[in-house]
């Protein structure tokens, strides 16, 4: 049957900006469910142009899936029409964000972040949710790495501050190769399963970064991070 939807708007930066095939970002104005995903009100159409199988995004998530990993996204590919023209085979997923039914973590107390170049200081200078990393910094990244926060939304330049601090902890953590404080302070299981997947995937995005996105939630001892690839 048909759904009425709010608005449909381009999606991406270098996909939107360099690619024929465009991506999408459909709001509906209501949360429902588009073919058995778990009611959003937000989805996106995944053009996936650089890929000739157009299945490399939809293996890498069924691998996360299948390994357990949480708040894994969907799978539903659909052939797409805009005013009436046929303009290919997409994929139909959730849109990342904090919710019901996309990344159910706590209102108050829960952090959603991406690691991500396009959205980080570097190619989004004016932004007021982003910061570059205090630990970490390699070729791609020399100045650290890129890390936006997705939830809370419109933070104020003091929880940035203090999002900068506590993400530096786990950084700090790391290269410290103490393995028994990330226990502590991250699911290092997520982390390994994730890592794996982009081994296993040959996923470049891993080293620049693009669209890799942590989250904790209120119930979390200390810092408790996980990870997703979207």
């Amino acid at each position: 049957g048909k759904v009425k939807t709010d608005s449909i708007r381009g999606r991406g930066n270098s996909t939107w900006l360099w690619y024929d095939k465009k991506p999408y970002k459909i709001k509906l104005g209501k949360n429902a469910s588009l073919l058995g995903i778990p009611k959003g009100e937000k989805y996106v159409l995944l053009a996936n142009y650089r890929d000739p199988t157009r299945q490399m995004n939809a293996v890498a998530f069924d691998m996360a899936r299948y390994a357990g990993l949480p708040f894994t996204n969907t799978n539903r590919f659909v052939e797409v029409y805009l005013n009436d023209k046929y303009i290919g085979l997409y994929q139909l997923t959730e849109q990342i964000e904090r919710g019901k039914g996309r990344v159910e973590i706590d209102k108050e107390r829960g952090l959603l972040l991406s690691l991500d170049f396009d959205d980080g200081p570097t190619e989004a200078p004016e932004a007021t949710d982003n910061f570059l990393s205090k630990i970490f910094h390699s070729s791609y990244s020399p100045g650290g790495l890129p890390v936006c926060v997705k939830y809370p939304k419109n933070p104020s330049p003091e929880q940035l501050a203090d999002i900068r601090e506590e993400f530096a902890q786990l950084e700090q953590v790391i290269k410290d190769k103490d393995y028994e404080r990330l226990k502590q302070i991250c699911d290092v299981r997520s982390m390994m399963d994730f890592l794996i997947i982009q081994e296993l995937t040959r996923n470049v995005e891993l080293v620049t970064p693009r669209s890799m996105y942590l989250y904790r939630d209120a119930d979390a001892l200390d810092l408790q991070y996980s990870v997703q690839w979207v």
